[in-house]
């Protein structure tokens, strides 16, 4: 079951990095297609992390590690904190691959060798005589049994973290015109918005272009505001944001505006109407305040608004025409058509779709010195030091999983007149080969130490 789940969740991880989470919806119809978009829109696909499979599949492996966990839990925590760990001397015996001989010496004075290479790889030797034999038993490392616990909570550290970070957090975006400031956030996935405790002003705006036109770097001069008084300033770039109580503000993009008057309102505009039931097609031209009826009895549309340099969710669309959609006994629709989407309109599931085929209007004179602004991205995490600690957790836990086991020995020592039989096993719970070289190492050493004179 984790296996299963967590292949399922680095496979739809990678479908969530390829495609773009949370992208411009007029931009993806145009990459995508229509039809290609639909499909990728109807699994949440643009916002799988949010979606409510993928929080599924996360609380699927939320269960299945605390299942896994309690059920295996109970044994290993009492074998951790038994006073006494008592051992089976014939399951050591049974051990194939453990070392016998015979030193040429008393069995009390081979048990002083004992006692001291035991008590130096592992520490604390316990002692019990069952006539004639004398056993010694060692054991170290008996917590890393809790290695693969530690992974499982950091797991759920993370998770919960996440938890927090959704629940108490908010990540959004502002664009600032350079000299002026704001403290309205616009939510990331969402028309609403958030109002911080503080303003942030944007004093200055730089930006450096390669010869090729492509931006170098851009940086914004930010002062963060409390009741009017300065309490935090920071040049930001792509990569070193400002922090302040919590809240992260990174530098994301820039845009420039239109120079002042750089365009009138629409002499006359051509429009592309598309009954989606029938698929019939015409075009109208039209004018601002001008109201014209649709085809098919679907009412009157009438263009009320223009905007030169529309911003949506933080996203740039451009030039972009507000029209009123009116049917008998339905309440008036905006319907928002931008001049460089044509396909725009096709989201919004109407009856009609509506695009903007031509635009004609006066072009006013203007002055040529740009007027930046800067994107930010603005976010705030309450619980992201509790998957830090999940982070740290989980390296820890795996160390202790992967590359630390429960050893255990036990040394036989049987007297045969002057001299003395020594048996000596081993046991772990991981990496057995290990565990035979230490086995055979402490033989030798024993062997080693028998050699010399008392």
């Amino acid at each position: 079951m984790t296996l299963v789940l967590l292949l399922t969740l680095a496979a739809t991880s990678i479908l969530g990095t390829v495609i773009p989470q949370q992208d411009n919806a007029a931009a993806a119809i145009e990459h995508y297609g229509e039809t290609l978009y639909s499909i990728l829109h109807f699994f949440d696909l643009f916002d799988m992390y949010h979606s409510w499979w993928f929080q599924v599949l996360f609380l699927l492996l939320t269960a299945n590690l605390l299942v896994c966990s309690i059920e295996r839990l109970s044994s290993t925590w009492k074998m951790f904190f038994a006073r006494d760990p008592g051992f089976k001397p014939e399951r050591f015996k049974k051990q194939q691959d453990r070392q016998e001989f015979t030193l040429q010496r008393p069995q009390e004075e081979v048990a002083d060798s004992v006692r001291l290479l035991l008590g130096k790889s592992f520490g604390k030797v316990h002692e019990e005589r069952l006539d004639p034999e004398l056993y010694f038993f060692a054991e170290k490392y008996r917590w890393s049994r809790l290695g693969v616990y530690v992974v499982h909570l950091s797991v759920l550290l993370m998770l919960v973290g996440g938890l927090i970070g959704s629940l108490f957090g908010f990540q959004g975006f502002a664009t600032i015109v350079e000299g002026e400031s704001t403290s309205q956030v616009r939510l990331r996935g969402s028309d609403r918005s958030i109002a911080l405790d503080f303003a942030i002003k944007c004093e200055n705006f730089e930006v450096s272009f390669y010869d090729s036109g492509a931006p170098k770097e851009f940086r914004s001069d930010l002062v963060l505001l409390r009741d009017g008084r300065k309490v935090h300033t920071k040049s930001i770039v792509v990569n070193d944001p400002l922090r302040y109580q919590g809240i992260s503000i990174y530098q994301a993009s820039y845009g420039r505006l239109p120079p002042k008057h750089s365009q009138a309102e629409p002499e006359s505009v051509t429009l592309k109407i598309e009954t989606r039931a029938t698929g019939e097609t015409r075009t109208i031209a039209t004018g601002m305040d001008q109201t014209e009826s649709l085809p098919a009895g679907l009412g009157t549309l009438t263009l009320v608004d223009f905007q030169p340099n529309f911003q949506m969710r933080g996203v740039d669309l451009g030039p972009c025409l507000l029209a009123r959609h009116e049917q008998a006994g339905q309440e008036p629709e905006h319907i928002l058509l931008p001049l460089n989407y044509e396909n725009f309109d096709k989201m919004r599931q109407g009856a009609v779709i509506i695009a903007v085929q031509e635009v004609t209007g006066a072009e006013l004179e203007h002055s040529a010195e740009p007027v930046y602004y800067t994107g930010l991205q603005i976010k705030k995490d309450p619980g992201v030091r509790v998957v830090y600690l999940g982070f740290i957790l989980m390296i820890i836990g795996c160390f202790v999983a992967f590359f630390l086991s429960h050893q255990r020995i036990c040394t036989v020592v049987t007297p045969e007149g002057r001299s003395s039989r020594i048996m000596i096993s081993g046991l772990a719970n991981k990496n057995n080969l290990g565990m035979q070289r230490k086995v055979k190492k402490l033989a030798d050493s024993l062997a080693e130490a028998g050699k010399e004179k008392p």
